[in-house]
């Protein structure tokens, strides 16, 4: 068999396909958050032509991601990350949706 198989047992993170990650967050709270950027990772990934700095959006995700992993997690740094990337998207309309997201979960 090729690939990737994940069994029905798996108990820690998993991930599969074109750009998958799996991120294990130790912080509970986080974990919106976290998949909020995620959702954000996939929309810029998918039409990076709707913003005018898809890349500058894109080091924002990562260091978002990034902030989270810390032990402890960096939350000044997710927040000041968050708000630059809410600045860079709410311009483009496609991204209002997933901005939504990221805003409940923070």
């Amino acid at each position: 068999m090729e690939g990737v198989f994940i069994g029905r047992d798996n108990h820690g993170a998993a991930a599969a396909g074109p750009h998958a990650r799996a991120i294990v967050n130790g912080d509970g709270a986080l974990a919106p958050v976290l998949a909020a950027v995620e959702k954000l990772r996939a929309a810029i990934d998918a039409v990076p032509e709707a913003l005018a700095d898809p890349d500058a959006a894109l080091r924002d995700v990562n260091a978002i991601a990034a902030a989270t992993q810390r032990n402890p997690p960096d939350t000044a740094a997710v927040m000041a990350g968050a708000r630059r990337l809410l600045d860079r998207i709410t311009a483009a309309g496609v991204f209002v949706s997933a901005a939504e997201n990221l805003r409940r979960a923070l």
